[in-house]
């Protein structure tokens, strides 16, 4: 089925659950997930899966609830912890590797009743990935090819993080050109925009806008050590955003 745009329940279903967080009310409103929620996002997976598999053709968009769909169900690792029982927004997530896990690269979707947050990159750089990294900021071909890259994300509107160093990797000045770069132990980038405050019809075509996006952040391919590829473009037009610089998706494991 052709994505065709989340319908005006999709956002009123997000809503109500935000103000009924609780498993009573989501068990009673099951049937009206799966079809105001679940399955325009299996549409939109596979709508998106061909632009994303032609930036990264290790890309995994796999249109189901556990693949790049994630459950609406909030894990239970502190069975004891004061939090709602169920996610109150729609979570895509699309994987490069073999693992659905956060130490890959990859791209993020969460659609909510009043915002959508686009996100790329990896959150976490393991050990290997951020030697080859450190390699890439070190060198001056790469490393300013990186910095171009990563001045037309914040110019476009883009929030772009990761740093978690305090100090520069060992060996090398405090004061290098890419210091700032050569701190980070993740490289991501996130942008967060409320929804037009017009009408449903707004909302539901500016998702499916957001999601087109995703060619933007070709800059993530610069973790690999023999990853090639042009800077975005930066936005025409600078979208409406809040003032929070959002990276939403780490905490969302």
């Amino acid at each position: 089925m052709p994505f065709a745009g989340f319908s005006e329940s999709t956002f009123h279903f997000l809503a109500e659950l935000a103000r009924h967080n609780e498993r009573s009310w989501f068990e009673a409103h099951r049937a009206e997930c799966e079809t105001a929620l679940v399955e325009p996002a299996k549409a939109l997976v596979e709508a998106l899966s061909p632009g994303l598999k032609a930036l990264d053709p290790e890309i995994h968009a796999t249109p189901r609830v556990r693949g790049s769909i994630k459950a609406m169900e909030r894990r239970r690792q502190f069975p004891n912890a004061k939090r709602p029982p169920y996610k109150e927004s729609l979570d895509l997530w699309f994987w490069s590797g073999p693992r659905r896990a956060w130490d890959n690269s990859g791209f993020y979707l969460r659609v909510t009743a009043s915002r959508v947050v686009l996100a790329g990159g990896m959150i976490e750089l393991q050990k290997g990935t951020l030697e080859r990294y450190r390699e890439q900021v070190l060198d001056d071909e790469r490393g300013s090819e990186l910095v171009a890259i990563v001045a037309a994300l914040r110019a476009g509107g883009y929030c772009v993080g990761g740093e978690g160093y305090k100090r520069v990797p060992r060996g090398v000045p405090a004061g290098h050109a890419r210091a700032a770069l050569l701190k980070h132990r993740g490289l991501f980038t996130t942008l967060d925009i409320e929804h037009p405050p017009d009408s449903w019809q707004g909302r539901r075509h500016h998702v499916a806008g957001i999601g087109r996006r995703a060619g933007d952040f070709e800059f993530t391919k610069m973790i690999f050590a023999n990853a090639q590829g042009p800077a975005p473009r930066p936005f025409t037009e600078r979208p409406r955003r809040s003032r929070r610089c959002s990276v939403p998706y780490p905490a969302h494991r």
